[in-house]
């Protein structure tokens, strides 16, 4: 049993190799010109490149209104075209502390990648960059990485 055991971890553990040897070495095809996608493409690992995609392509489709310009903050509504615009979620673009983006639908608290009104919102006021802060070391390619040389 034991060295069946063996031989099925020694057998997950190649397999997983190989398949960080492709992520690693081959790059992901981009659906948009927008510069904070080629980022994520670099950054992330395949699965949440393909989330984050998915909420990119339909963020095209999105709509937006703004609600209120006060100093550094804007509030927009977004959401898709051919909904009703009660159904539309609020996003808060805040410029006064660096760059800070909060959609209503919570998202990015909750499953830790932006939604569809982000990049949206993102596209209007001419962002090329993803804020630091978004960017979750979590869901980077080379984080089990950084788990295993015991950097916390």
């Amino acid at each position: 049993f034991v060295e069946q055991y063996n031989r099925v971890l020694v057998s997950h553990r190649q397999a997983e190799e190989r398949k960080d040897y492709q992520i690693m070495n081959s790059k992901p095809k981009l659906i948009t010109s927008f510069p904070f996608e080629k980022t994520i493409a670099d950054c992330y690992t395949a699965i949440m490149f393909k989330l984050f995609q998915a909420e990119l392509h339909e963020s095209v489709s999105c709509w937006f209104a703004i609600v209120s310009d006060h100093d550094a903050a804007t509030t927009y509504i977004v959401g898709l075209w051919d909904e009703d615009k009660r159904k539309w979620w609020t996003v808060v673009y805040d410029e006064s502390q660096g760059v800070t983006l909060k959609c209503e639908c919570a998202n990015f608290e909750t499953e830790g990648y932006f939604c569809k009104h982000i990049p949206r919102i993102m596209q209007e006021r001419h962002r090329t960059v993803i804020p630091e802060q978004y960017m979750l070391k979590r869901w980077t390619i080379g984080a089990r990485y950084i788990m295993e040389s015991g950097v916390s």
